[in-house]
């Protein structure tokens, strides 16, 4: 019974969030480009409701993570399984092995959105290389578009032209040449397809340059700014770590604990195990370290 109240609590969630548990890589992949149309809708001034920001930030971090729907859901399932297995083999009851079921479900998310925030960094390296090159070529040759096909032609060089993929980029070369002529418009889905502060501010300077080309000297300070932020973020990562390392550690500590108590002090043990008052305070502690986790993950995450 337990059981089917979970898998009932986990459907309706992702029902709420949109999520097709048998939706494939590709299907995420397709379903990115209702958050392009988002983002595009919230620079026109028209934003998403609160339960669609929070649907397409959530199939925007397992694009990022490389987890399809289906994948998640089924590690999901898996881990629930595990924890109320090994809940029930540790604490021996029913009600605590389920609380542990049901906590040990937030490591899925806790995955994705390190996974997710790794990719991302890596995103950014790709990032401020696009940026710089590209605003030399545009100094260079006063043709932004020109500017574009450079970078594109350079970062493919040397493949076989079955191996070339197509990014962003390229559907922006694509856009202007085959389907609007107008700048403007392209570099504005380009700015929809790429959730970063710099890229949005480098995009922006690069519409106005359209209209008065004396702007293009502002394109540096936005580059150097990222460039900056990145180093600052490399300065701040061995702080972080002996942070994470420091709250594993208590973590680690406190669930020690609990399971030396089953073999040193029996009589806490069953304390815990067979009153309300105990089980409740497993289920405090056992939330606590999921809600301290997530706010770990916002306070440690990327400057950007």
């Amino acid at each position: 019974m337990l059981g089917i109240i979970f898998v009932f609590i986990f459907l309706t969630l992702m029902l709420l969030l949109k999520v097709n548990p048998f939706a494939t890589r590709e299907k995420l992949i397709q379903m990115d480009s209702i958050m392009h149309e988002a983002k595009r809708d919230m620079i026109v001034g028209k934003p998403p409701n609160k339960l669609d920001r929070m649907t397409r930030g959530f199939y925007r971090q397992l694009r990022l993570a490389g987890i399809s729907p289906g994948a998640f859901t089924l590690i999901t399932v898996c881990i629930f399984i595990i924890g109320f297995a090994a809940g029930m083999f540790l604490l021996l009851a029913p009600s605590l092995a389920l609380t542990l079921g049901v906590a040990a479900t937030t490591l899925p998310f806790l995955l994705v959105l390190v996974r997710a925030r790794d990719k991302s960094e890596q995103e950014s390296e790709g990032l401020e290389a696009l940026m710089s090159n590209v605003t030399h070529a545009y100094i260079s040759s006063n043709n932004i578009i020109t500017a574009f096909e450079g970078y594109s032609a350079a970062k493919h060089k040397g493949l076989d032209p079955i191996l070339h993929s197509i990014g962003p980029v390229e559907e922006f070369i694509i856009d202007v040449h085959t389907i609007d002529p107008s700048v403007e418009n392209a570099l504005r889905k380009l700015q929809s397809k790429i959730n970063n502060r710099f890229f949005d501010d480098w995009i922006s300077m690069l519409i106005l340059c359209q209209s008065n080309r004396e702007l293009m000297f502002s394109l540096q300070p936005i580059i150097k700014s990222f460039n900056q932020q990145k180093i600052m973020q490399m300065e701040a990562q061995t702080s972080l770590k002996m942070v994470w390392l420091e709250y594993v550690t208590l973590v680690g500590l406190a669930l020690g604990f609990l399971l030396a108590l089953r073999s040193l002090y029996e009589v806490w043990f069953n304390i815990m195990v067979y009153t309300v008052f105990g089980r409740a305070l497993f289920a405090l502690l056992v939330f606590t370290i999921i809600g301290t986790s997530f706010y770990m993950l916002r306070v440690t995450r990327p400057l950007e």
